[in-house]
């Protein structure tokens, strides 16, 4: 088999899909998924305080974020 065929074969069967966005978890408010998110990236070697002021500092950055940190997730933000 040469690697055309291969890629060919494998380009049938096999379905790819880039995940850009991070899941995030309805029940838990935003500064708790993006704590969440900052655990399952960041580094091991990153402190537990510095990757939580992170996140703090993200918040702080982020027009508006701020103010919605203590929100749950929800699917439709349109009734906030």
């Amino acid at each position: 088999m040469t690697d055309a065929i291969v890629q060919d074969w494998y380009a049938h069967k096999i379905g790819y899909v880039l995940q850009l966005a991070v899941p995030y978890y309805e029940e838990l408010t935003v500064r708790q998924n993006l704590f969440f998110a900052a655990h399952m990236r960041l580094p091991k070697s990153m402190s537990h305080i510095r990757k939580f002021e992170r996140v703090e500092q993200i918040l702080a950055e982020v027009f508006k974020l701020f103010n919605y940190a203590e929100f749950k997730v929800r699917s439709n933000l349109s009734t906030l």
